[in-house]
């Protein structure tokens, strides 16, 4: 998944932007069209985007396999540490999701997923630090001193429960200290995106926040908790708390497009973004659950209610170029210009992004309508309403009611105060049940507790 204009054969590209990344919410939401594409997509990255390191391979341009190194005329093979980070957390969950669904996942995908952690395994050992790009056959460590992969702590992590590797455990906790000593803990994360060099930016500062939060799920350790909730002052600080005023003759202005809940990219970009590069914003969620602080969930609320206003649809074309040009039904462009950047304030260019990504996986990983009865806590993460009508000592029944032009599936998850302090498993909002509702429509939904 990357920006497509066009062309006959697009852009791919492993993490950063989602293309190894997308691949879990069709094949966890899929039809069972989606989910055959789903397998076959895998089967071709676990073998031909592998590359000679065992790190993952970084751009196929126009049919062909590139570098990172964005042309630069002196580089040769670079490979991001972000990308294969990315790809192998995004990976080792849709093996154990096709893992409990009765038969094992093929050996080939294990194999990509216990190389790519092998290398980084290698890496470190070499040279004590993860860095932002390496030599794509060898694994060699060509540019240093970035937290790009800050993720690879939450990927490691997973990978020690999945693959049975509990080596890849003490590695997790191992980049962990150091992402959070020599970055976190001076001010800072740095090198998520490929072409900022290396200004400071949110997507390390995000990563890092989910590195945070596993660490603390699969520990236990209070000091993760504390280190998470920090990371996570930080991540706010990249988020845009306020909806800046359009002009009124923009593209945005006209349609009065809310700013509340995007997120900057980086320091050197100057825009901001619809949701997270390229995650969902769980790990918000996930903090909230151990902290029972509502500023997470407050925050993650307004990443994932911001999102689907920025999607074109073919009822409410968003316009790009100044308005000479008609964003197809589904496509999300990156840019939320609140300066003159690059397009001017308040404009897109026409292209079809990695927010597309993040907005599944928000689908996915979220639930709708969250629920707490002992406090009474009630709130939703997407466009729906919810109220609370009636409760006893054993149930509760909420009204949700969808106030769209169009048909919702929701989710509700209930749970207590204390249930709360412990973990959620992995996927653990696929199993919710599904309530429909149709447009303009209001149902009853009866939780017993």
């Amino acid at each position: 998944s990357d920006t497509y204009r066009g062309e006959a054969l697009p852009d791919w590209q492993s993490g950063w932007v989602g293309g190894g990344m997308v691949n879990y919410p069709l094949l966890v939401q899929g039809t069972t069209q989606t989910i055959t594409r789903s397998h076959r997509n895998l089967d071709w990255i676990c073998s031909e985007a592998v590359a000679p390191s065992g790190f993952f391979k970084g751009i196929l341009k126009k049919g062909e396999w590139t570098d990172d190194s964005f042309g630069h005329s002196k580089a040769r093979r670079w490979h991001m540490t972000r990308k294969s980070a990315d790809l192998l957390l995004f990976l080792v969950k849709q093996i154990d999701w096709v893992n409990r669904g009765g038969e094992p996942a093929p050996a080939a995908w294990k194999s990509a997923a216990s190389g790519c952690a092998d290398a980084f395994t290698r890496l470190w050992k070499s040279e004590k630090q993860i860095g932002q790009f390496v030599d794509e056959e060898t694994g060699a460590l060509l540019v240093g001193g970035s937290d790009s992969a800050a993720i690879l702590p939450a990927a490691l992590t997973l990978a020690a429960r999945v693959l049975e590797e509990p080596n890849y455990d003490a590695l997790a906790q191992t980049t962990a200290e150091y992402f959070w000593e020599k970055f976190a803990r001076q001010g800072y994360t740095t090198g998520g995106p490929g072409e900022i060099l290396s200004a400071p930016d949110s997507e390390s500062a995000f990563g890092l926040l989910e590195s945070l939060v596993a660490r603390w799920e699969a520990t236990g350790n209070a000091l993760w908790l504390e280190r998470a909730e920090a990371a996570a002052a930080y991540c706010a600080t990249w988020c845009v708390s306020y909806d800046f005023v359009f002009p009124v003759t923009s593209t945005f202005g006209a349609m009065q497009m809310s700013s509340t809940g995007t997120v900057i990219a980086n320091a050197q970009n100057k825009h901001s973004s619809p949701g997270i590069c390229t995650l969902s914003g769980d790990s918000l969620f996930r903090l909230f659950r151990a902290t029972s602080n509502a500023f997470y969930l407050r925050l993650v609320r307004e990443i994932a209610t911001s999102l689907p206003q920025y999607v074109s649809r073919a009822d409410r074309p968003i316009l790009a170029l100044r308005g000479r040009s008609a964003m197809p039904s589904g496509w999300i462009c990156e840019r939320v210009n609140l300066s003159d950047w690059l397009e001017p304030v308040g404009e897109i260019f026409h292209g079809s992004c990695w927010c597309e990504v993040s907005l599944l996986l928000t689908a996915l990983e979220l639930p709708t309508v969250y629920f707490r009865p002992d406090s009474g806590l009630l709130v939703t993460l997407d466009m729906v309403e919810a109220c609370l009508v009636a409760r006893s000592a054993t149930t509760a029944t909420l009204e949700i009611t969808n106030p769209t032009d169009f048909p919702v599936q929701v989710r509700v998850f209930s749970e207590t105060t204390g249930d709360a302090a412990r973990p959620l498993p992995l996927h653990a909002f696929s199993n919710l049940p599904v309530i429909n509702i149709d447009a303009g429509r209001i149902v009853r939904h009866s939780i017993a507790f």
